[in-house]
């Protein structure tokens, strides 16, 4: 029985558990003047030592283990009969005669069961003993209030461990409902409700740092004529390819928003207007590039774009309509024609 290992079996789960039960095993040692006091557990097909007493020759250790069906260890009958166990002197009964505990000179034992609230077993509370020892009915009383608390600690354990479920299945729907709140359903890109947060976000971030960022706002060019010669589930195809030629056009820290219609947004961080202008190029030579042959909607397209940048003062409301205002000027020179404030 490898009782010798001293192995971490505390995981973060059973932490506060392990140190509260740990002082409570000490005690008993002590109250009862034995030289070990044991909490045993049972872990799969294995029964181990979950805690042991701080007691000077106690050659139990927290993690050492023994295969349990067979093991003929007290614990084993504690388990099995579910109730308590005494066992004066081992060395008078020939059933223990291949109990490992006597090997390591524990002869006696006063064992009792620990429970789970379901009533499946935990494990086992135990004070095991060199000489004979009888222990007594105050030391039974006193392990039956030692296994009482302990069940009750696995109780509220096992409560708080489903209320920390349902609270991270709240904070789970929580996440979900206000993505699903912020994001288009069609294209998977933010909404503009979420705009102004993420704007002002940018906006202190560039007052602390000095970054650029810049707005981009694009309008497709012929969108309706898709919505009238192929439908309205084409015209929906050709917004979800559009976002996703945005995507793979941007980088991960960059926002890309459905304005509305057929009309996007992207708030690049850490970009000046020339990079906002390379950006809207790269968007249009990627749509020409992903047209599927004469009869693909997308070749019916293209962009327009307005470009800013952050002027000392503005506020949202302002950077959009100057933005809007460039998209206006590019759509009023033709298809595909990017306006900034490069230009002026």
């Amino acid at each position: 029985m490898s009782f010798g290992s001293e192995n971490d079996i505390a995981s973060a789960a059973h932490e506060d558990l392990v140190k509260k039960w740990q002082g409570s095993v000490n005690v008993l040692a002590d109250i009862v003047n034995v030289p070990v006091a044991l909490v045993m557990r049972l872990s799969g097909p294995e029964i181990e030592v979950f805690i042991s007493s701080n007691t000077e020759g106690n050659p139990y250790h927290p993690g050492g283990s023994e295969h349990f069906e067979g093991s003929g260890l007290y614990c084993e009958t504690v388990i099995k009969n579910r109730g308590r166990l005494l066992v004066p002197n081992a060395l008078k009964e020939e059933k223990w005669c291949r109990n490992p505990d006597i090997k390591l000179g524990m002869i006696s034992c006063l064992g009792f069961p620990i429970l789970y609230p379901d009533g499946t077993p935990f494990g086992t509370i135990c004070v095991l003993d060199r000489e004979e020892n009888h222990f007594g009915e105050w030391v039974e009383r006193l392990m039956e209030q030692f296994r009482h608390l302990f069940e009750l600690h696995l109780a509220l354990q096992q409560k708080n461990g489903k209320l920390k479920e349902s609270l991270e299945e709240i904070s789970r729907l929580s996440s979900e409902l206000e993505k699903a709140a912020n994001t288009d359903p069609l294209t998977g890109l933010y909404n503009r409700r979420i705009f102004n947060e993420i704007f002002e976000r940018e906006r202190s971030r560039h007052g602390r740092t000095g970054s650029h960022f810049c707005i981009i706002m694009g309008d497709l060019d012929g969108f309706k004529k898709i919505n009238d010669t192929y439908g309205h589930s084409a015209g929906d195809q050709v917004l979800i390819k559009v976002a996703r030629i945005l995507e793979e056009s941007s980088r991960i820290h960059d926002y890309l928003f459905r304005w509305g219609g057929d009309e996007f947004l992207a708030l690049l961080t850490d970009t000046t207007i020339e990079g906002g202008i390379s950006f809207a190029e790269k968007v249009l030579d990627e749509l020409t590039n992903s047209i599927e042959g004469p009869d693909d909607p997308l070749g019916e397209i293209s962009i327009c774009f307005g470009i800013t940048g952050l002027m000392p003062g503005d506020e949202a409301d302002g950077v959009i309509a100057r933005c809007d205002k460039l998209l206006y000027e590019s759509k009023s020179c033709g298809r595909g024609r990017i306006s900034s404030m490069e230009d002026r």
